[in-house]
């Protein structure tokens, strides 16, 4: 079983590391990866990696929606 120090350090970790702050159902993904870890463990790059892809949605509708292009091109690259 994995406590919660563990989860809390790994969320430490990720918040450092990574930048972002775990909601509620974050932590209990966090908890299933550490228990998918097992005794031999990972290392740091690889476990960041997993949290990475358990805790984060890959959305895409930035791209998808012509407003958002249009401001991008028009207002933000413009000012860089």
């Amino acid at each position: 079983m994995i406590g919660p120090d563990a989860v809390a350090r790994l969320e430490e970790l990720v918040e450092a590391r990574l930048g972002l702050a775990a909601s509620r159902w974050q932590r209990e993904r966090l908890t299933a990866v550490l228990q998918a870890q097992g005794p031999a463990g990972w290392g740091e790059t690889a476990m960041l990696r997993r949290v990475a892809d358990e805790i984060t949605i890959g959305e895409t509708y930035f791209f998808r929606e012509p407003a958002q292009l249009d401001a991008l091109v028009h207002h933000a690259l413009p000012e860089r």
